[in-house]
């Protein structure tokens, strides 16, 4: 227990250390002198009250001078204490300044370089998850950690103290603060273990409340549903609140039993100190001293248990964020060598299934795309046309099987210069609250101030259809996020935009993963025919529910269960009767009904 705890501790002073080093070492020497500046004043009153007791026994000269002495310098340590305070809270505060930014580029830099596997791994996830704030952990262990080196420290100065009275006067008071500190330690442990069992409560109580804000609101004015989930968070209240109620009355037990030690010990100290006043060995500024001492001795001894017992609560908040921090990608690391700029590439007999997952989404999956060629991949929802696209651009690795490039593996290759063949519309494509021209030159940023190739981008993925009356251009701010002016786009604006993102690249292979989903019929057919243009001396995949542009490509792949099981041109496939024949034929059969159904008579 102790070499895990000392272990976790090592971890915390490494990590709290790397965010600030400077500020991380001022600090440290600002908790030295803070430990040591409460003992000064303590030490001079003591002094101070045996000089007014001189003075009021008739020795008025030398009493009165050291009384003038000791008043200034109490006076002084008070005020260095003061201006000490002040500089510790300034140091403070710029040191937590640097520990969110260092926090935010450790977060920042780790998530961006895991495999996305990360975070499809529940177990891992949740570790992420269960840590919750893990900028709120780090502060909280740089403060616990401080906390116990400064009461470390002080404990040592009060021992020495307390030792001219009597050594075994430390025991006693370590021992009658033990129920104190069991008792901090249940209460914490409740805590934690409360937070742990009832935040899924909780978190349903801010569920329901959200529910009257935002969108949800219209349906909840729409279907009346004010009192239903009203009723929803009423019960998970009641359970809440019935379980902190219980805690909250337990904890008072315990904290009202160890005070009563904590009395017990207040009265000990003072009986062995009247003893000591009535017998004439020490004076009356010495009883007021080492009751002070052996009051910041108590103190300073349940605040480094507490410490120490908060620290213990936490660990595994903090083995959850160092097993995060410590994750090793490997994907991301790859290999060295530099693909070709028109590679030809062929699964071959690549199974795949997501972490945690039962079934394989891929299955012996096996087929070839020439450079030069465009490929149609179809098939129904789940068959994994979207995966095939992330195994390409090395998000995940094959189970078993292999990804070839000019038949070498993937793997082999500098996972940047392989991701950079790629012009990408991914099916999930992200909206950014940035400017145009940072949307679109996101895919290759050294050349975001090219606006000829900016605006040609535009053209090519026709967005330049609603942005001509746009006074400043491309410069013109997306969502009204950060700019009350920005530019609000509708669905299939933002995938134009996208699209734009992914022509914008330049890549030898254009991969386009549903680019017709919120475009319609006239924008789709224009987005097409500029795709098959652009596709020229490039290679291409389109993946497409719309079988009527797939017509166009070279050769259509139709995937199920995991696997190719037919593949030609569009009329090689019609003629087969197979799935593709009955897809086109079901899909162009509905629309031609529909068509004869709205026809006049």
């Amino acid at each position: 227990m102790f070499n895990n705890f000392f272990n976790e501790v090592r971890y915390g002073m490494k990590i709290i250390f790397s965010a600030s080093k400077k500020f991380f070492i001022l600090k440290l020497i600002l908790s030295f002198i803070s430990s040591l500046l409460p003992y000064l004043p303590l030490f001079l009153w003591r002094r101070l009250l045996n000089s007014l007791v001189v003075f009021t026994n008739g020795n008025t000269y030398d009493a009165m001078r050291t009384i003038v002495i000791l008043t200034g310098l109490y006076c002084a340590v008070l005020l260095i204490s003061k201006f000490v305070d002040s500089v510790e809270q300034i140091v403070t505060y710029k040191y937590n300044d640097e520990v969110n930014y260092y926090i935010d580029n450790l977060m920042i830099d780790k998530v961006s370089s895991i495999d996305l596997a990360f975070f499809d791994s529940s177990d891992l996830n949740d570790k992420l998850q269960n840590s919750r704030n893990i900028l709120f952990a780090i502060q909280g262990m740089a403060r616990i950690i401080f906390n116990i080196i400064q009461y470390t420290v002080k404990l040592i100065i009060s021992s020495c103290l307390i030792s001219t009275l009597g050594l075994w006067l430390i025991p006693v008071v370590i021992i009658s603060c033990l129920p104190y500190i069991i008792g901090d330690k249940k209460i914490k442990d409740a805590n934690y273990h409360f937070e742990k069992e009832y935040s899924k409560a909780y978190r349903k109580m801010e569920y329901y409340t959200s529910l009257f804000f935002g969108n949800t609101g219209q349906e909840v004015k729409l279907y009346n549903l004010k009192g239903y989930f009203i009723q929803k968070y009423e019960s998970q209240w009641m359970i809440w609140h019935k379980a902190m109620s219980s805690k909250n009355i337990k904890q008072c037990i315990i904290s009202g039993i160890s005070s009563v030690f904590l009395v017990l010990n207040e009265l000990i100290v003072y009986a062995i100190l009247l003893t000591r006043l009535r017998a004439k060995t020490i004076a009356v500024g010495d009883v007021v001293y080492y009751i002070s001492i052996m009051t910041q001795f108590r103190t300073d001894f349940t605040n480094l248990c507490s410490n120490i017992n908060s620290f213990e609560m936490r660990r595994n908040e903090i083995k959850d964020i160092r097993s995060f921090i410590e994750l090793e990608p490997l994907l991301e690391k790859g290999g060295t060598l530099v693909p070709k700029n028109k590679p030809r590439i062929e699964f071959k007999n690549v199974y795949f299934k997501y972490p945690d997952a039962d079934n394989y989404v891929l299955q012996d999956c096996s087929f070839i795309i020439e450079p030069n060629e465009i490929v149609g991949l179809i098939g129904l929802n789940g068959a994994g046309k979207s995966t095939i696209v992330k195994l390409l651009l090395r998000f995940y690795d094959p189970i078993k099987g292999q990804i070839l490039l000019d038949g070498i593996d993937n793997r082999e290759y500098d996972i940047v210069k392989l991701r950079a063949l790629f012009g990408v519309l991914l099916q999930d494509y992200v909206q950014y609250s940035f400017t145009l021209r940072e949307n679109v030159a996101l895919s290759e940023l050294t050349r975001m101030n090219n606006d000829e190739d900016i605006l040609k981008a535009c053209e090519q993925s026709n967005v330049t259809d609603f942005i001509a009356d746009w006074e400043k251009g491309i410069d013109e701010d997306l969502t009204r996020q950060f700019n009350g002016e920005g530019k609000e786009l509708s669905g299939g604006q933002w995938q134009r935009v996208s699209l734009a993102r992914a022509f914008f690249r330049n890549a030898p292979v254009i991969i386009l993963d549903e680019p017709s989903a919120a475009l319609d019929p006239i924008a789709e057919d224009a987005i097409f025919d500029k795709f098959v243009k652009l596709s020229v001396n490039k290679s291409a995949i389109l993946i497409s529910h719309r079988l009527s542009s797939i017509v166009l490509v070279d050769r259509i792949m139709v995937l199920e269960n995991g696997k190719i099981i037919e593949q030609g041109s569009h009329s090689e496939l019609l003629k087969k009767n197979g799935k593709y024949s009955y897809l086109f034929n079901l899909q162009a059969s509905k629309y031609l009904n529909t068509v004869q159904k709205k026809q006049p008579c």
